[in-house]
């Protein structure tokens, strides 16, 4: 199973509360040397797949739909080296045009690293509960803990180029075993992203889950 059905790049670590189309929440600088930000961000987003099920034939093509939303609280140091830390909790519906399905995820996770003006790299644990139904693939009701590795690149202020790669480990039954059985999955994206206003983003996704490998292209933002 994937937690990362959201490979839409839409999760609060890839795109940043900082950008003007997301709901600031509050500034807060109660903490001497730290200044916290609180936000809310709705996001939507499309992904064009081939999924390869277990088992599965070799016919793949998938569309599917996301609409999420997170809310969470940024932490940036402020004197060098620049720590930068991030809270979330995240949602998400997600549909299938071509197969008729549908899915869940909820996500609650904790990234800290360090943040410069030419860069950013987080990482920490994402806990995750995810189902998806559908002709193209199952996913079963689980979950999982996994660990969300981020790079970014910001070649310009409003441009960024962003890498994630997420290892997880599910709990949840599976097609071959009806009882509760341990997952590994794997997800790797790699997407640009533009947030002069709107955020817009762009990219690549690969994941390997208990539905089987479901890769290719998505765009997305909040609006």
């Amino acid at each position: 199973m994937i937690a990362t059905l959201l490979a839409l790049a839409l999760t609060a670590s890839a795109q940043d509360p900082d950008t003007a189309n997301r709901r600031e929440a509050v500034q807060n600088s109660s903490v001497p040397d730290w200044s916290v930000q609180t936000y809310t961000a709705p996001n939507t987003g499309l992904e064009i797949l081939c999924a390869k099920q277990v088992g599965g034939g070799n016919d793949c093509l998938t569309i599917h739909l996301a609409a999420a939303a997170s809310a969470g609280a940024m932490f940036r140091y402020k004197e060098s080296p620049g720590w930068f830390g991030e809270v979330r909790a995240a949602g998400e519906f997600r549909y299938g045009l071509l197969s008729n399905g549908y899915g869940l995820e909820a996500r609650v996770g904790s990234f800290w690293g360090i943040d410069r003006d030419r860069y950013r790299l987080t990482m920490g644990p994402d806990v995750i509960g995810n189902i998806y139904q559908g002709q193209d693939y199952l996913l079963r009701p689980g979950v999982g803990l996994g660990w969300v590795m981020t790079g970014v690149v910001k070649p310009w202020e409003n441009f960024w180029v962003i890498g994630t790669v997420q290892p997880a480990v599910f709990f949840a039954r599976t097609r071959k075993v009806d009882a509760l059985a341990v997952i590994d999955e794997l997800v790797y994206k790699i997407g640009a992203q533009y947030q002069g206003g709107p955020v817009i983003g762009a990219g690549y996704t690969w994941r390997y889950n208990a539905g089987g490998i479901q890769q290719g292209f998505y765009v997305g933002g909040s609006f």
